[in-house]
């Protein structure tokens, strides 16, 4: 009977495990949920019945490390480009610069959530981008 539970509590880490990391791939942004499932391997109604707040959880922390090292990605960029004399990308720098210091000045919280961060690289995506344009 033991051994059963052992077997049993196993397979449902597995299952989870699968889960987020398909759910922290970037390939699967947007994906539905049956999309999901297939993907893992399990019916739709699995996956939702292995959707804890703790699976959740783990979801959200992977996505924030992963948009957090994004944020870093384009501020490399961008900086790049502004000391290859860009001067768009340099105004964007200093702009950035003195946003930061002006939420240090004010304790103003830096962004923690999915959404905040989310926001926030889009943001930069956008100015990147216009940044391209006028390369």
């Amino acid at each position: 009977m033991k051994k059963q539970s052992e077997g049993r509590l196993k397979k449902i880490e597995r299952i989870q495990g699968d889960i987020i990391r398909v759910m922290t791939n970037p390939e699967f942004d947007g994906a539905t949920q049956k999309q999901l499932a297939k993907a893992v391997g399990i019916t739709p109604q699995t996956l939702k019945k292995y959707l804890t707040p703790e699976v959740w959880a783990e979801v959200k922390q992977r996505r924030l490390h992963i948009v957090h090292a994004a944020v870093g990605d384009v501020d490399r960029a961008v900086l790049a480009k502004a000391l290859q004399g860009n001067l768009t990308a340099a105004r964007l720098i200093y702009k950035r610069w003195d946003k930061l210091q002006e939420e240090l000045k004010t304790d103003k919280k830096m962004p923690t959530t999915l959404e905040e961060i989310d926001g926030e690289l889009e943001q930069l995506r956008t100015e990147v981008a216009l940044l391209e344009k006028e390369g």
